[in-house]
Formats: structure tokens, C-alpha cells, sequence
């Protein structure tokens, strides 16, 4: 739900941008525009300030998830983990559970990724 949200804040700032740029283009006159900029700048600001602790944090759980991630795969089947397993004698479940891993790190790198490249696109646009 939160990845949602924070899509859908920077997809309607960089609408916005784009919308005040074809006014600009298209107007004759720029007299009101300067101040036009401005209320837009304050209001990118105060978005990016309001959802920055919340991809700090998110982003934070996304790279917890990856450690946990990898410390659980190298002690199931590297070397000298007390589980530990060659791969080449995994069973049927140890397959199994080996390919839910990228599952379940994938969808919220994915997502994460996804919102950085979103958020760059109206840096860019700027």
C-alpha cells in the first residue's frame, strides 16, 4: 500500500510539471508564470520532505529483507553453515524452498526500484 501511494504522489507531480510547461509554451505572455514556478517548487519540496522518511524506511525494510536473505542461503547451502548442503544433493523441498527465495525478495526490489526511477523522471524534468 505504501509503494502505491508513493507512486501515485510522483506520478501527479510530474504531471503537474508537465502541465506547467505546455502552459508555458503555449502562452504569449510569462508574466504570471515566475509565480506559478515558485508555488510549484514549494509544493515538489514539500512533497519530496513528506515522503522521505517513509522511503528511508521502506527502502531500510526492502535492504533488511536482502541481508536476511543472503545469511539465510549461506548458512542453508554454503559452506560450513550448520545446515550447510551441497547443491548438488538438494532434495526436492530444499529446491523448493531455494527457488522461493528470489520470490520473495524480488517483488519489493522490484517495487523500490520502480519508485526511484519515478522520482527521478520529475528530478529530470526539472
Amino acid at each position: 500500500g505504501v509503494f502505491y501511494l508513493k507512486l501515485h504522489i510522483c506520478v501527479g507531480l510530474e504531471q503537474a510539471v508537465d502541465h506547467y510547461c505546455m502552459r508555458v509554451f503555449q502562452a504569449q505572455e510569462l508574466d504570471n508564470f515566475v509565480t506559478e514556478w515558485n508555488v510549484l517548487q514549494a509544493m515538489l519540496r514539500r512533497a519530496a520532505h513528506v515522503i522521505e522518511s517513509c522511503f528511508f524506511s521502506v527502502g531500510t525494510g526492502v535492504l533488511g529483507v536482502v541481508v536476511l536473505t543472503s545469511v539465510e542461503l549461506l548458512n542453508r547451502f554454503g559452506e560450513g553453515g550448520p545446515e550447510s548442503k551441497s547443491l548438488t544433493r538438494l532434495t526436492v523441498k530444499d529446491g523448493f524452498c531455494l527457488a522461493l527465495w528470489p520470490g520473495w525478495i524480488g517483488p519489493p526490489m522490484g517495487l523500490v526500484l520502480f519508485f526511484v526511477f519515478r522520482a527521478a523522471a520529475i528530478t529530470e524534468k526539472c
